[in-house]
């Protein structure tokens, strides 16, 4: 799809940056060409040759030190590439992010790995990644999980454990849902010491019961496509109707007052004990605690301002 106007080397693409007018350049107006070896077999060509020479100068390095080879994933926009890269200069950022239901974490995890550019790493997704790998861990839990037992701690620290050791997360992590007890906590502890890493931030996005109950209990949801709305601060044109498909809208089962006063209750005695954990070791000063009761983009300067210290 690429386009090129030969006297400047001026670059467009069809797709992702077309010319303002067609097969001409924005600047001069003459016409754009495409290169000669732009073509299905000839690039087939060269793809086989760059992997041929490349792999080997990169296991060279690999054998060498592992540590100074960084493979990042570039499929992806180029902002997003660049926080990758630059994350490769930094040292690591070890995150765990914590928040109750309706906390905000499903805003700021997301705007976290676009600016750091490392991964966002929930308990489920991991559980998920190590079923679909097939590795033993996964294996293990897919057993438990299709006879509707819960994945014992132990089972759980192992697959934490694999996932943080893959090259994604050579640059850190943002954990969310792990660790949830003070075990948990030692054995991620431990975990990272063995390769000389530790916890470099705990963010602890605190927002009061009551308000969390104003921002749960008014969620309206659109079950085919995942696209939420609330009935006070995002609320859909019609009432209880998607605004795209004019489909009916719906409230998660849970969502209700007696289930989320649980939720609530039960979230707050898992975390205190683990963020007091922290609080009380030699790396206390990895814990900040953020006033999440505030507009989206105040609680993202609070935290931005956590990495700055």
């Amino acid at each position: 799809g690429r386009l090129i106007h030969k006297p400047s080397g001026r670059s467009y693409h069809i797709k992702f940056k077309p010319p303002k007018q067609e097969m001409k350049d924005d600047v001069t107006g003459e016409p754009l060409i495409r290169r000669g070896d732009d073509n299905e077999e000839s690039l087939t060509k060269r793809l086989d040759a760059f992997a041929k020479q490349t792999k080997p100068v990169v296991d060279h390095y690999i054998n060498r030190d592992k540590s100074v080879v960084f493979p990042l994933d570039a499929n992806c926009k180029p902002d997003q590439v660049w926080a990758k890269i630059n994350a490769c200069f930094q040292s690591p950022k070890c995150i765990i992010l914590v928040g109750p239901p309706g906390a905000g974490k499903g805003t700021q995890a997301p705007r976290l790995v676009d600016i750091l550019g490392i991964p966002h790493l929930s308990t489920g997704d991991m559980l998920r990644a190590a079923v679909a790998a097939g590795t033993e861990l996964g294996k293990k839990a897919k057993t438990l999980m299709d006879e509707g037992k819960l994945v014992s701690d132990d089972l759980v620290n192992g697959i934490v454990a694999e996932a943080l050791s893959n090259d994604k997360c050579k640059n850190g992590f943002i954990l969310d849902g792990y660790p949830r007890t003070v075990p948990q906590a030692q054995f991620l502890d431990e975990a990272l010491a063995k390769n000389g890493r530790k916890i470099t931030n705990v963010i602890q996005l605190m927002v009061p019961d009551e308000e969390l109950k104003v921002r749960i209990l008014g969620r309206l949801i659109h079950k085919p496509s995942g696209r939420s709305y609330h009935i006070k601060f995002n609320p859909p044109k019609e009432e209880m109707k998607d605004d795209i498909t004019g489909e009916a809208l719906i409230r998660r089962g849970d969502d209700n007052e007696e289930s989320l006063t649980k939720r609530l209750d039960a979230f707050s005695k898992q975390t205190k004990p683990v963020v007091e954990y922290y609080e009380a070791s030699e790396n206390k000063d990895c814990v900040f605690k953020i006033d999440g009761n505030c507009k989206p983009s105040e609680v993202s300067d609070k935290i931005d301002a956590c990495f700055a210290k």
